[in-house]
C-alpha cells in the first residue's frame, strides 16, 4: 500500500485473506474501515510479505473510521526511539481514528512465533499501548497467557487509538512503593531496630512461604508465573539493611475496601523498610499511576495493618512514594491497630505479634482452632520441648527457637501473654 490509505465503506467486508494474502502496510498508508462499530472487523495486515499480523477490532465507544497499519518493530518511545530487542513481539500496530476522542476499542492481536523477541514470555503477556511522553501502558489486569498455537493471540478491551504492541511482564505497569513497618515480635528497644536472627537459619525459605498464598494471605491480581524467589546472597547483608523476614502487601480500592485488587510478597529489612526481592530497591507493585490505592501490610505471625479510609494514595511509576506506619497510631486504619513498642527518642508503633495460628486475632483463650497458645503447644508437643533453629509461626519473638518454658526473654508463651496483658484479652485485626 506504500503511503496510500485504502478506505472501505461501513457496509463493506474483506474475504479470502490469510498468511499468504493480506494488505502489506510497509509505508504510511493504512487500511481504514469507515463507521466501525460494535461488530468485529479483522484488519488483515502485515509489514512485509513474510509476516502476517492481523488485528481484529470492535468499537464500543462512538462509531468512527478506524485505520490500522503495521510498523517493522516496536520502538522504545512508541513511534520513535530505538527498536526493542527483548520481552515483546517484533511488530507494532498504529491504530488511528477519523474523529479524535470517543473511542473505546476491543482488540485481538495475532502474531507468529518467529516474531517473538528474546526473553518474550507468551504465558504472561498482554497488548500494550504507548502513552505519549511517558511509557508503554500495560495494566496487570490485561496480562495473561496467549491463546492459539503459532500463530498466537492476545486480547484487550477499553483501548484508545495509538501505537500498540504485544509485550510481557517487563513492560507491565508497576508503581514504586516504599513502606515501613516494625514487627512487635523481633523489635529491640535497645537498638530501635528489629533482630534478624532468622535470615541465618538453614530453614529460612528462598521462595515465598506457602503461608503467603492461602487463607487471609491468598494472592490476588497479577502474579509472576515463575513465583517469588530470592538469591541466597540477599541474606548475607548485615546492618540496618539485613533481611528480617518475608512480608505480604496488598492494594485495595478506596471505594471497595473488602476486596484486594493486587497482592504480592516482599522482604522486610532490620530498620523496617519493605523492599524488593533483591533486598535493596523499593517494591515495584503491579498497579496503575492513574488510580489511588489503600496499602496494606501483613506478616505471618502478626496482625495486619492498612492505611486509613479516604481517597487513598496515588503511587507513581517513576517516583518513589513513601509511607511510614511506625510514626503514629493514626497511620493505620482502626482503633489501636498497632502497639507502641518504643518511646525514646521517639514513639515507634509496630504490628501486633503473637498471631501464631495466622488468623485475624491474637488470644490465649478459647477453642484450640483459634487459641494462639494452643497453636504453640501443637507445634511443640509438650511444654518442656524446645525447638531450635526453626522457621516457624510459633516463634513469637522470631529468635529462631520455639519454647514455652524458660525466661520471658526467650519463652514464646510468656511473650504472647505479655502482648495480651491478660489471658482473657483478645486482639483483633482491623482490615
Amino acid at each position: 500500500m506504500g503511503d496510500h490509505d485504502l478506505i472501505i465503506g461501513s457496509a463493506a467486508s474483506v474475504s479470502g485473506y490469510g498468511s499468504d494474502v493480506f494488505f502489506l502496510t510497509d509505508g504510511t498508508g493504512k487500511l481504514v474501515k469507515q463507521g466501525l462499530g460494535t461488530t468485529e472487523f479483522t484488519y488483515p495486515v502485515g509489514y512485509d510479505v513474510d509476516t502476517y499480523t492481523p488485528l481484529t477490532i470492535s468499537e464500543n465507544g462512538t462509531s468512527d473510521d478506524i485505520g490500522v497499519r503495521c510498523h517493522a518493530a516496536p520502538l522504545s518511545n512508541g513511534s520513535s526511539g530505538t527498536a526493542l530487542t527483548a520481552d515483546a513481539v517484533n511488530i507494532a500496530w498504529e491504530v488511528s481514528e477519523g474523529t479524535a476522542g470517543g473511542s473505546s476499542l476491543s482488540a485481538l492481536a495475532e502474531w507468529p512465533a518467529a516474531e517473538e523477541l528474546s526473553s518474550f514470555d507468551r504465558t504472561d503477556c498482554g497488548l500494550a499501548r504507548y502513552n505519549t511522553g511517558t511509557d508503554w501502558d500495560l495494566p496487570p489486569a490485561s496480562m495473561g497467557t496467549s491463546i492459539g498455537t503459532d500463530p498466537y493471540l492476545r486480547s484487550r478491551t477499553a483501548l484508545t487509538p495509538g501505537i500498540w504492541m504485544v509485550a510481557d511482564e517487563f513492560f507491565m505497569n508497576r508503581v514504586l512503593v516504599s513502606a515501613k513497618i516494625m514487627l512487635q515480635g523481633p523489635y529491640n528497644t535497645v537498638t530501635d531496630k528489629m533482630t534478624d536472627n532468622l535470615r541465618t537459619l538453614a530453614a529460612f525459605p528462598l521462595t515465598a512461604p506457602t503461608t503467603y498464598s492461602t487463607g487471609k494471605f491468598v494472592q490476588s491480581g497479577w502474579q509472576p508465573s515463575a513465583g517469588h524467589a530470592i538469591d541466597a546472597s540477599v541474606l548475607t547483608v548485615t546492618g540496618d539493611n539485613a533481611i528480617v523476614d518475608w512480608v505480604y502487601l496488598w492494594f485495595k480500592d478506596p471505594a471497595a475496601t473488602t476486596t484486594n485488587l493486587q497482592t504480592r510478597v516482599a522482604l522486610l529489612q532490620k530498620d523496617g523498610d519493605i523492599v524488593e526481592l533483591n533486598g535493596i530497591d523499593p517494591v515495584k507493585m503491579p498497579g496503575n499511576a492513574t488510580q489511588n490505592y489503600i496499602l496494606g501490610v501483613g506478616h505471618r505471625n502478626h496482625l495486619s495493618v492498612r492505611t486509613p479510609n479516604g481517597s487513598g494514595i496515588n503511587f507513581s511509576e517513576s517516583t518513589i512514594t513513601s509511607y511510614d506506619f511506625t510514626t503514629a497510631m493514626a497511620k493505620a486504619y482502626g482503633t489501636n491497630p498497632m502497639k507502641l513498642v518504643d518511646s525514646s527518642p521517639t514513639d515507634v508503633y509496630a504490628l501486633r505479634g503473637g498471631n501464631v495460628n495466622e488468623n485475624t486475632s491474637v488470644r490465649a483463650t478459647g477453642p484450640s482452632t483459634i487459641n494462639d497458645y494452643s497453636a504453640i503447644l501443637t507445634v511443640l508437643g509438650s511444654t518442656s520441648t524446645i525447638l531450635t533453629s526453626v522457621y516457624s509461626k510459633a516463634d513469637v519473638n522470631m529468635d529462631g527457637n520455639v519454647r514455652a518454658t524458660g525466661p520471658t526473654s526467650v519463652n514464646d508463651y510468656s511473650r504472647l501473654l505479655n502482648y495480651l496483658g491478660t489471658t482473657s484479652t483478645i486482639l483483633t485485626e482491623q482490615n
